[in-house]
């Protein structure tokens, strides 16, 4: 893997080098165990409709992130009605997972992104059976981690999602304190949690 990993830096500059990576987020829980969801499995039940799962992207020079890909399970949420733009990515399947079909639209959409930059850009991910490689891809290379080393070679993985929860949950007290101070409840909906993600991963 270190020779790959030399290859591909020899080919691309590291702000061209981007790691991708999704994580599980429980919008509506404050507790420490939401931070991370690497193994669990969470398809029904009522923990299941409180869950997202994010693809978040940033490059190895560590001077750009992509925009959050937030998947829900429900395709148009009551709460977007009137609602004319989000301000990250969304898509939505019945388990709230990645699917190979997200995965490949997802990124056409950053490849025809890359192109229009005139970029030629490296994406490392781990070796996930979604992020297959779609074909014909003009300004994106893949590149897939072997099996049982991603937590060491990620990014991502090296405390910026932890980092990113970590604001999310801030920012979700906070204003959970505020509609305590006006005796009112947070209930916290769909796209509070999108905005709430954008936030959190502008400041990271």
């Amino acid at each position: 893997m270190n020779s790959v990993l030399k290859d591909i830096l020899s080919r691309f500059d590291a702000s061209n080098v981007f790691n991708l990576d999704e994580t599980g987020l429980f919008y509506r829980l404050l507790l420490d165990k939401t931070l991370s969801f690497k193994v669990e499995k969470c398809t029904s039940g009522k923990a299941s409709k409180q869950r997202l799962a994010l693809l978040l992207g940033a490059n190895v020079s560590g001077n750009e992130k992509l925009k959050p890909l937030v998947i829900g399970k429900s395709k148009k949420p009551r709460c977007f009605k009137n609602v004319k733009s989000l301000p990250d990515e969304y898509e939505a399947n019945s388990n709230a997972w990645m699917s190979t079909t997200i995965w490949e639209r997802h990124i056409r959409k950053l490849d025809s992104q890359f192109s229009r930059q005139k970029r030629n850009v490296a994406i490392i991910v781990d070796n996930c059976t979604a992020h297959n490689q779609p074909e014909n891809l003009k300004a994106i290379e893949i590149v897939s981690l072997p099996p049982n080393i991603t937590a060491f070679l990620q990014l991502l993985d090296q405390g910026i999602i932890r980092d990113f929860k970590r604001k999310y949950k801030k920012m979700l007290v906070k204003d959970m304190i505020k509609a305590l101070d006006r005796n009112e409840k947070l209930e916290v909906s769909v796209l509070d949690a999108i905005n709430y993600v954008h936030k959190s991963w502008s400041s990271v």
